[in-house]
């Protein structure tokens, strides 16, 4: 259970990191 809640923080954080990217590349790019 805990190895299954922590995959998915991991790949939560991953997709938060990517969307920050996106966001400030973004930001960058206007």
């Amino acid at each position: 259970m805990m190895r299954h809640s922590s995959l998915g923080i991991h790949l939560y954080n991953k997709l938060k990191v990517s969307n920050i990217r996106v966001q400030s590349s973004s930001v960058v790019g206007v």
